[in-house]
């Protein structure tokens, strides 16, 4: 670990010592605490083992739109939004 690294725990400990003391030992309880449980079980780490990314399909041999990214199409009104997710489509 390099010098200007932080564990999770450092992090945690830093967030906690930042909260008012009436709160930094409150415990969650209920669907709460298995809400971030589960969020904390599923994080992704540089640790984490990925599945390798799909391709849905290329343009000029080039891969693009990956199965499971989220994409947005943005611009101005009347700008070509529209064609361009039907050329896409089709």
């Amino acid at each position: 670990m390099q010098k200007n690294e932080m564990t999770t725990g450092d992090a945690f400990d830093l967030v906690r010592s930042s909260l008012p003391t009436k709160w930094r030992k409150a415990t969650m309880v209920g669907p709460l605490k298995e809400d971030v449980e589960d969020l904390y079980r599923e994080r992704i780490t540089p640790e984490t083992d990925l599945p390798p990314m799909m391709p849905l399909f290329s343009m000029f041999d080039v891969p693009c739109f990956y199965r499971g990214e989220l994409v947005a199409d943005c611009g101005k009104a009347k700008a070509g939004k529209t064609l361009f997710l039907s050329i896409l489509i089709i």
